[in-house]
């Protein structure tokens, strides 16, 4: 499902919807299992070594309306490589995100946690807490200019509960998915 700040983007649980007409528009995107892809331009820094680079997110769970308790992993891919699992303890509603929309539904998702994945010279972190051995030098290839980032629910995960990504004019955090990088001078 996408959202807008107006309205609902297509047809409610329908992936053609990505395929219409403002789904680049959409603050808040569900499913219950697949990825969505994201190139991660690295172009610009390419006269520099990248050490650390960082994506910050809002997810939850999905389920049918909500559910404070209802848990999901959501896993992270950089090119081919799993880099991390976040499990989500609920598909958090029952109160108003602090940013969504007042069209939104109260009985629905509405807010999730904010999710950090940082990957330096160290390995790979979720919210600080290591999850893979994959350093920056693993996984940024000098040889292009985009490194293809996934986020998804795997079904076949211990607890395949789908994926809320709450963007601009959703949640709590009024934020898409941010990326920072860190490089030597």
């Amino acid at each position: 499902m996408l959202a807008g700040a107006k309205d609902y983007i297509g047809i409610i649980d329908n992936v053609q919807s990505f395929s219409c007409p403002g789904h680049a528009e959409a603050g808040l995107i569900s499913f219950i299992n697949g990825y969505l892809q994201y190139d991660l331009l690295l172009s610009t820094f390419k006269k520099k070594k990248i050490t650390s680079f960082s994506l910050s997110m809002e997810v939850c769970s999905e389920c049918p309306n909500f559910n404070n308790h209802w848990k999901s992993d959501i896993s992270f891919w950089i090119g081919d490589k799993h880099i991390g699992t976040y499990r989500s303890l609920g598909d958090y509603g029952g109160r108003k995100g602090r940013f969504s929309p007042a069209w939104w539904p109260k009985f629905s998702s509405n807010y999730g946690m904010l999710v950090k994945l940082t990957i330096n010279t160290d390995g790979t972190f979720v919210n600080d807490t290591k999850t893979s051995e994959y350093t920056v030098n693993d996984l940024v290839s000098e040889n292009s200019d985009i490194a293809p980032f996934r986020i998804g629910v795997d079904k076949n995960s211990r607890y395949p509960g789908g994926l809320v990504l709450f963007g601009k004019g959703f949640g709590d955090y009024d934020q898409g998915i941010v990326e920072t990088v860190e490089f030597e001078d």
